[in-house]
């Protein structure tokens, strides 16, 4: 899973092209919607992630289209994997103490935990 969230992560650096058209949130899409599928397709998930091109794209034929961060399909991966992350995990605590195994490790959405990273 961790290794399908790097390439696609990968590919979406490599997608993005908003520096090029001095734009934000600019990318080319099937390589988007590949990473998505590729992922759907291997943990049985469904980002389901679809688009429709700008209409600089279609006047030169480059499937281009602008997508919000929490559109694009690594932010629902993140979603998944958390997910897998907190079924399958028991925090040490809790198996000391006699709680219930479906205890979350990840009580919070994820993006709260971010300010305490440095």
């Amino acid at each position: 899973m961790f290794g399908v969230m790097r390439s696609a992560w990968g590919l979406r650096i490599q997608a993005d092209v908003s520096h090029k058209l001095n734009k934000s949130n600019v990318y080319i899409c099937p390589t988007l919607k590949d990473t998505a599928d590729i992922f759907d397709q291997q943990f049985e998930t469904s980002i389901n992630f679809n688009y429709s091109t700008t209409w600089a794209g279609r006047l030169f034929g480059v499937k281009l289209c602008t997508v919000a961060d929490y559109q694009l399909p690594d932010y629902y991966m993140r979603s998944e994997i958390v997910q897998v992350l907190n079924s399958g995990a028991t925090p040490t605590t809790s198996m000391e103490k006699g709680a219930p195994s479906s205890t979350k490790i990840f009580p919070q959405p994820v993006s709260d935990y971010s300010s305490g990273f440095r």
